[in-house]
Protein backbone atom coordinates (compact mmCIF):
# COMPACT_ATOMS: atom_id res chain seq x y z
CA UNK A 1 0.00 0.00 0.00
CA UNK A 2 1.79 3.18 -1.13
CA UNK A 3 1.33 6.42 0.73
CA UNK A 4 -0.26 9.40 -1.03
CA UNK A 5 2.00 11.24 -3.48
CA UNK A 6 2.00 14.26 -1.17
CA UNK A 7 3.54 12.19 1.65
CA UNK A 8 7.18 11.15 1.45
CA UNK A 9 8.02 8.15 3.57
CA UNK A 10 11.61 9.27 4.18
CA UNK A 11 14.00 6.42 5.00
CA UNK A 12 10.99 4.04 5.05
CA UNK A 13 9.66 5.51 8.26
CA UNK A 14 6.78 3.10 7.67
CA UNK A 15 7.98 -0.26 6.39
CA UNK A 16 6.38 -1.74 3.29
CA UNK A 17 5.13 -4.66 5.38
CA UNK A 18 3.42 -2.31 7.85
CA UNK A 19 1.79 -0.30 5.09
CA UNK A 20 0.55 -3.43 3.33
CA UNK A 21 -0.67 -5.35 6.37
CA UNK A 22 -1.45 -3.04 9.28
CA UNK A 23 -1.70 0.66 8.41
CA UNK A 24 -5.32 0.65 7.16
CA UNK A 25 -6.47 -1.17 10.28
CA UNK A 26 -4.62 1.21 12.59
CA UNK A 27 -6.24 4.32 11.09
CA UNK A 28 -9.72 2.83 10.63
CA UNK A 29 -11.17 4.33 13.83
CA UNK A 30 -9.65 7.73 13.07
CA UNK A 31 -11.08 7.77 9.54
CA UNK A 32 -14.50 6.85 10.89
CA UNK A 33 -14.26 9.69 13.41
CA UNK A 34 -13.38 12.12 10.62
CA UNK A 35 -16.36 10.92 8.58
CA UNK A 36 -18.66 11.52 11.54
CA UNK A 37 -17.29 15.03 12.09
CA UNK A 38 -18.04 16.05 8.51
CA UNK A 39 -16.96 19.62 7.71
CA UNK A 40 -15.39 19.98 11.18
CA UNK A 41 -12.92 17.14 10.60
CA UNK A 42 -9.28 18.18 10.33
CA UNK A 43 -8.91 16.98 6.68
CA UNK A 44 -11.95 19.02 5.64
CA UNK A 45 -10.71 22.09 7.49
CA UNK A 46 -7.33 21.71 5.81
CA UNK A 47 -9.02 21.40 2.42
CA UNK A 48 -10.61 24.84 2.79
CA UNK A 49 -7.18 26.47 2.99
CA UNK A 50 -6.22 25.71 -0.61
CA UNK A 51 -6.80 29.17 -2.04
CA UNK A 52 -5.15 30.82 0.95
CA UNK A 53 -2.09 28.60 0.52
CA UNK A 54 -1.65 29.52 -3.15
CA UNK A 55 -2.06 33.22 -2.40
CA UNK A 56 0.66 32.96 0.28
CA UNK A 57 2.85 30.98 -2.10
CA UNK A 58 2.44 33.67 -4.80
CA UNK A 59 3.68 36.30 -2.35
CA UNK A 60 6.58 34.07 -1.25
CA UNK A 61 7.76 33.59 -4.84
CA UNK A 62 8.47 37.31 -5.11
CA UNK A 63 11.34 37.00 -2.63
CA UNK A 64 14.39 34.89 -3.47
CA UNK A 65 15.73 34.76 0.10
CA UNK A 66 13.62 32.44 2.28
CA UNK A 67 14.33 34.43 5.45
CA UNK A 68 12.89 37.58 3.87
CA UNK A 69 9.60 35.99 2.91
CA UNK A 70 6.84 37.20 5.16
CA UNK A 71 8.50 40.51 5.98
CA UNK A 72 6.18 42.30 3.59
CA UNK A 73 3.39 39.73 3.24
CA UNK A 74 0.76 39.13 5.89
CA UNK A 75 -0.35 36.02 3.98
CA UNK A 76 3.08 34.41 4.20
CA UNK A 77 3.59 35.50 7.79
CA UNK A 78 0.22 34.16 8.89
CA UNK A 79 0.16 30.91 6.91
CA UNK A 80 1.43 28.67 9.71
CA UNK A 81 -1.16 30.05 12.13
CA UNK A 82 -3.93 29.21 9.67
CA UNK A 83 -2.50 25.73 9.18
CA UNK A 84 -2.28 25.03 12.90
CA UNK A 85 -5.81 26.25 13.51
CA UNK A 86 -7.12 23.89 10.83
CA UNK A 87 -5.24 21.03 12.48
CA UNK A 88 -6.87 21.88 15.80
CA UNK A 89 -3.84 23.44 17.52
CA UNK A 90 -5.34 26.82 18.33
CA UNK A 91 -4.33 27.25 21.98
CA UNK A 92 -0.55 27.12 21.71
CA UNK A 93 1.82 29.30 23.70
CA UNK A 94 5.23 30.21 22.33
CA UNK A 95 8.13 29.09 24.43
CA UNK A 96 11.84 28.32 24.16
CA UNK A 97 13.15 24.79 24.58
CA UNK A 98 16.31 24.56 26.70
CA UNK A 99 18.99 22.38 25.11
CA UNK A 100 22.69 21.76 25.70
CA UNK A 101 22.24 21.73 29.44
CA UNK A 102 20.23 24.94 29.41
CA UNK A 103 23.04 26.91 27.75
CA UNK A 104 21.05 27.39 24.54
CA UNK A 105 17.44 27.47 23.44
CA UNK A 106 15.34 26.51 20.43
CA UNK A 107 12.28 28.69 19.71
CA UNK A 108 8.98 26.81 19.44
CA UNK A 109 5.42 27.76 18.59
CA UNK A 110 4.03 25.50 21.28
CA UNK A 111 3.92 22.13 22.95
CA UNK A 112 1.24 19.52 23.53
CA UNK A 113 1.57 17.27 26.58
CA UNK A 114 0.13 13.83 27.16
CA UNK A 115 -0.01 12.30 30.64
CA UNK A 116 1.87 15.37 31.89
CA UNK A 117 4.79 14.59 29.60
CA UNK A 118 5.91 16.40 26.41
CA UNK A 119 4.25 14.67 23.47
CA UNK A 120 4.47 17.06 20.52
CA UNK A 121 6.54 20.19 19.97
CA UNK A 122 5.72 22.45 17.04
CA UNK A 123 8.41 24.64 15.45
CA UNK A 124 8.56 26.72 12.30
CA UNK A 125 11.09 27.85 9.77
CA UNK A 126 10.87 29.96 6.63
CA UNK A 127 8.29 29.46 3.88
CA UNK A 128 10.08 26.91 1.67
CA UNK A 129 8.94 26.87 -1.95
CA UNK A 130 8.39 23.66 -3.94
CA UNK A 131 11.05 22.85 -6.52
CA UNK A 132 8.73 23.69 -9.41
CA UNK A 133 8.37 27.26 -8.18
CA UNK A 134 12.09 28.00 -7.94
CA UNK A 135 14.10 29.69 -10.65
CA UNK A 136 16.08 27.46 -12.99
CA UNK A 137 19.35 26.38 -11.42
CA UNK A 138 18.31 27.28 -7.88
CA UNK A 139 18.73 24.30 -5.50
CA UNK A 140 15.73 22.90 -3.69
CA UNK A 141 14.78 24.32 -0.31
CA UNK A 142 14.92 21.81 2.52
CA UNK A 143 13.31 22.81 5.85
CA UNK A 144 15.99 20.94 7.79
CA UNK A 145 18.73 22.92 6.04
CA UNK A 146 17.24 26.27 7.05
CA UNK A 147 18.79 28.16 9.95
CA UNK A 148 17.12 30.03 12.78
CA UNK A 149 17.52 33.74 12.21
CA UNK A 150 17.86 36.25 15.04
CA UNK A 151 14.62 37.83 13.85
CA UNK A 152 12.72 34.71 14.83
CA UNK A 153 14.46 34.70 18.18
CA UNK A 154 13.80 38.37 18.95
CA UNK A 155 10.15 38.07 17.94
CA UNK A 156 9.80 35.06 20.16
CA UNK A 157 11.26 36.70 23.25
CA UNK A 158 9.40 39.95 22.82
CA UNK A 159 6.11 38.22 22.14
CA UNK A 160 3.42 38.76 24.76
CA UNK A 161 2.95 35.00 24.63
CA UNK A 162 6.55 34.20 25.61
CA UNK A 163 6.75 32.25 28.85
CA UNK A 164 10.49 32.80 29.39
CA UNK A 165 11.88 35.68 31.40
CA UNK A 166 15.64 36.21 31.61
CA UNK A 167 17.58 38.71 33.73
CA UNK A 168 19.06 41.47 31.54
CA UNK A 169 22.57 40.40 32.55
CA UNK A 170 22.08 36.83 31.30
CA UNK A 171 20.57 37.00 27.81
CA UNK A 172 19.58 33.66 26.29
CA UNK A 173 21.66 32.04 23.61
CA UNK A 174 20.09 30.85 20.41
CA UNK A 175 21.05 27.27 19.55
CA UNK A 176 23.36 27.45 16.54
CA UNK A 177 23.16 25.46 13.34
CA UNK A 178 20.45 24.45 10.90
CA UNK A 179 17.20 22.70 11.79
CA UNK A 180 18.80 19.29 11.32
CA UNK A 181 20.96 20.06 14.35
CA UNK A 182 18.27 21.89 16.32
CA UNK A 183 15.77 19.07 15.93
CA UNK A 184 18.45 16.61 16.97
CA UNK A 185 19.15 18.63 20.11
CA UNK A 186 15.47 18.84 21.06
CA UNK A 187 14.81 15.14 20.49
CA UNK A 188 17.78 13.98 22.55
CA UNK A 189 17.00 15.97 25.70
CA UNK A 190 16.02 14.02 28.81
CA UNK A 191 12.44 15.30 28.61
CA UNK A 192 12.26 15.21 24.81
CA UNK A 193 8.84 15.02 23.16
CA UNK A 194 7.91 11.95 21.16
CA UNK A 195 7.21 14.10 18.09
CA UNK A 196 8.40 17.35 16.58
CA UNK A 197 6.40 18.97 13.80
CA UNK A 198 8.34 21.47 11.66
CA UNK A 199 6.27 23.87 9.57
CA UNK A 200 7.93 25.27 6.44
CA UNK A 201 5.40 26.93 4.17
CA UNK A 202 4.78 24.41 1.42
CA UNK A 203 6.08 21.55 3.56
CA UNK A 204 5.41 19.99 6.93
CA UNK A 205 7.79 17.49 8.53
CA UNK A 206 6.75 15.06 11.25
CA UNK A 207 9.82 13.87 13.12
CA UNK A 208 9.86 10.97 15.57
CA UNK A 209 12.26 10.87 18.52
CA UNK A 210 12.69 7.11 18.03
CA UNK A 211 13.73 7.26 14.36
CA UNK A 212 15.10 10.73 13.64
CA UNK A 213 18.73 9.75 14.16
CA UNK A 214 18.22 7.03 11.53
CA UNK A 215 16.99 9.56 8.96
CA UNK A 216 13.41 8.24 9.05
CA UNK A 217 10.45 10.60 9.17
CA UNK A 218 7.41 11.80 7.20
CA UNK A 219 7.39 14.83 4.89
CA UNK A 220 4.11 16.34 3.67
CA UNK A 221 4.04 18.29 0.39
CA UNK A 222 1.17 20.75 0.70
CA UNK A 223 1.74 22.11 -2.80
CA UNK A 224 1.05 18.69 -4.27
CA UNK A 225 -1.93 18.06 -2.00
CA UNK A 226 -3.61 21.40 -2.68
CA UNK A 227 -2.73 21.27 -6.36
CA UNK A 228 -4.79 18.10 -6.82
CA UNK A 229 -7.74 19.53 -4.86
CA UNK A 230 -8.43 16.14 -3.31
Amino acid sequence: MPLDTSITNVGEYFSSHYLDSTFARDVKDLVEKWNEQGSQAAPRRLQTLGQLYFRAKTDAIDEDEPMRRGLTSDLVRGWHSQLLEALGYNELTRFDIPVEGGDAYVPALGRVNRYNQPWLVICETWFCLPDGSLKEGVPGESPLEMTVDSGQWIDNHHSSLSTNHYPPSTPPKLCSGDWTRLVGRVLTEEDAPRWLMLLAGSQVLLLDRNTYSQGRYLAFDLDDAYGRKE
